[in-house]
């Protein structure tokens, strides 16, 4: 999810006029998708994919069936696993910090 975010940020941040993102994250995608959806993260995604100008489409791809392009973000995917530090940091959710 953190993936298709980025990419769609991405497509905004430089003005690109046409983008085909393709996640083999079937869930990311449906929950993208979905009008019932309303959590925050899932909301920013789509207000990302309404605010730019561009023409971004969101594709799925089976995982593991020898897409080149799928099998190369998954090796890079593993390589960050094996990383020391986090470059990425969740921040701790709104109704959690409400209970404490």
């Amino acid at each position: 999810m953190v993936a298709v975010r980025e990419a769609v940020n991405y497509c905004k941040r430089r003005q690109i006029a046409k983008a085909n993102n393709i996640s083999d994250s079937r869930s990311a995608l449906v929950s993208i998708e979905s009008l019932e959806e309303n959590r925050k993260f899932i909301q920013d995604i789509k207000n990302s994919l309404q605010d730019t100008n561009s023409n971004v489409l969101l594709r799925w791809t089976k995982a593991h069936a020898g897409n080149k392009g799928n099998e190369r973000a998954d090796y890079f995917a593993k390589k960050a696993t094996e990383k020391q530090e986090i470059d990425f940091i969740f921040a701790r959710p709104n109704n959690r910090g409400k209970r404490k």
